[in-house]
């Protein structure tokens, strides 16, 4: 069984790296500024790594309740601020 896995491992390699590419700007971004790109995305990334942590300190200190309201008006301001992007062509 570990032999069958092996042997599927560079095309899974590459499909991951080009997921990781694609979610990082790196298609998105010009040739000129993929690092800026990669190490904003990459820093982003990282703070979203304490979101649980600041989720449960919240829920102790204010409730669930009050957690998910103010989760609630993020998504809404997230959603109106999608809403007023420009598409570029």
């Amino acid at each position: 069984m570990l032999n069958e896995s092996w042997g599927q491992f560079p095309e899974k390699m590459r499909a991951r790296n080009y997921r990781l590419g694609v979610l990082n700007g790196w298609f998105a971004a010009p040739a000129e500024e993929h690092s800026r790109y990669l190490g904003a995305m990459n820093t982003f990334i990282g703070m979203l790594a304490f979101a649980p942590f600041l989720g449960g300190v919240l829920a102790d200190a204010l409730g669930y309740r009050a957690v998910f309201l103010g989760a609630l008006v993020f998504v809404a301001a997230s959603w109106v601020a999608v809403g007023r992007l420009e598409r570029r062509t």
